[in-house]
């Protein structure tokens, strides 16, 4: 899958019942399990969407093409066309739109002919064509020289596959750039040139801004590690990004409201949560901007996650309960979802439901299956132990906790609590 593909989680108290009942599938607006897409572009001149594209993805571009179908001489319809299929994971489609976009080329804006020829270059490279990919994206940024961000975007293609001088040669025309995105292109190159000093420049300076980034992190710890630097990756490892992400340049950044298959809403829907933690977007505001996407698609679990913890942070836990009730019997493969389901459960449980809490208790346990890493899976089944006041198991679980937690401070605070548990073991 394309970089450009990835994923978040927590919340406050009062809930609304009307959103309640909105967000469990009360007058919704959007398509509906009712409302599928056809199998062909029956009116256009385009192929159909291959079947293993998303169905909400696949109307999207089915209503395109059928825009093509109604213009094809228009190049405008043809960027468009092409920017919904390379934003909805078709990109050997995208190319043919931008390449009939690009259609007497001489005649288009030049910045415009350059953006939908940097388009047209991330395409093809999505499409696997490497080489075409690179020539399209040179000829673009001869256009638009000054795009930053596009050079750091060539240079991390040619560094993915080995060309170290030639992503040299690109990096030398970066001028500005968005910071850490180019820092991650710059640091991995110049280790593989062998330029640690460099590379270590480069994050002594992201360090001083006192930013908190975890990819910057991760940074300092591939130069540590290069640098025998034992201190340096001591002091970054464990806050690190898993990985080293170059995210989408401006302009295809811009295109990121087309994307419609699965995963980009979930991240979009995870975006909003993420608002909330902030402050920026009230809770039950942003209840009703996941609603469409929970009715356009009920069986997703990990949006009926989202949902229910926006519900628990307002303290609507049989709301929660009920949303995730509603997938409950798929199984769905997600820890996340079992550990919800289990954190909203054992909140239940508190009451003196057994059964409650019995159901927590199997949620955790298959949130823990299903990912024996998860950290937040073994918080949860300590907090049972503590239930069942099993405190020698509950202190068991936080150590296993604090050793798969991915900040410090959650690390330190479960020992804690794992001392206190020992503790009440040995009360008489």
């Amino acid at each position: 899958m394309p970089r450009r593909h990835r994923r978040v989680l927590l919340i406050r108290r009062t809930l609304s019942t009307a959103i309640g009942a909105a967000v469990l599938g009360v007058g919704l607006p959007g398509c509906g399990e009712g409302a599928a897409p056809s199998t062909t572009t029956a009116a256009t001149s385009r192929p159909a969407p291959p079947a293993s594209l998303d169905r909400v993805a696949r109307a999207i571009i089915e209503a395109r093409a059928a825009k093509v179908a109604e213009s094809p001489d228009s190049r405008a319809t043809w960027m468009a066309y092409g920017d919904v299929c390379l934003m909805n994971l078709w990109p050997e489609e995208a190319v043919v739109a931008y390449r009939e976009a690009l259609t007497d080329s001489d005649t288009l804006d030049p910045t415009l002919a350059a953006k939908v020829r940097w388009r047209l270059a991330r395409a093809l490279h999505d499409a696997g064509d490497a080489e075409a990919a690179d020539t399209e994206a040179t000829a673009a940024l001869a256009a638009i020289p000054d795009f930053g961000d596009g050079w750091v975007t060539l240079a991390s293609w040619r560094l993915d596959r080995g060309e170290l001088d030639a992503a040299d040669e690109a990096m030398a025309n970066v001028g500005k750039a968005q910071p850490i995105r180019r820092a991650i292109v710059s640091v991995q190159l110049d280790l593989q040139q062998g330029r640690t000093d460099a590379a270590r420049r480069t994050v002594d300076e992201l360090l001083a801004r006192g930013v908190e980034d975890r990819t910057i992190n991760r940074l300092a710890v591939a130069v540590g590690r290069a640098q025998s630097d034992d201190a340096l990756v001591a002091a970054h490892e464990a806050n690190a990004a898993e990985s080293l992400v170059v995210t989408d340049d401006s302009i295809i950044a811009e295109l990121t409201p087309l994307a419609r298959f699965e995963r980009a809403d979930l991240l979009r829907c995870l975006a909003i949560r993420e608002g909330v933690l902030r402050g920026q977007i009230p809770p039950q505001r942003a209840l009703e901007q996941i609603a469409p996407y929970v009715k356009q698609r009920p069986r997703l679990a990990m949006l009926r996650v989202v949902v229910a913890d926006l519900m628990r942070g307002l303290g609507g836990y049989e709301q929660a309960k009920k949303v995730l009730d509603d997938v409950h019997g798929d199984d769905p493969p997600d820890h996340e979802y079992w550990s919800m389901d289990a954190a909203v459960h054992l909140e239940l449980a508190k009451a003196g439901d057994a059964e409650l809490l019995d159901r927590a208790r199997a949620s955790a346990d298959r949130a823990i299956e299903i990912n024996p890493t998860l950290a937040y899976g073994w918080q949860i089944r300590a907090l049972i132990h503590e239930m069942d006041k099993d405190w020698a198991a509950a202190a068991e679980a936080y150590r296993t906790a604090a050793e798969h937690a991915e900040r410090s401070e959650d690390a330190d605070r479960w020992l804690g609590d794992a001392m206190r548990c020992d503790a009440e073991s040995m009360q008489p």
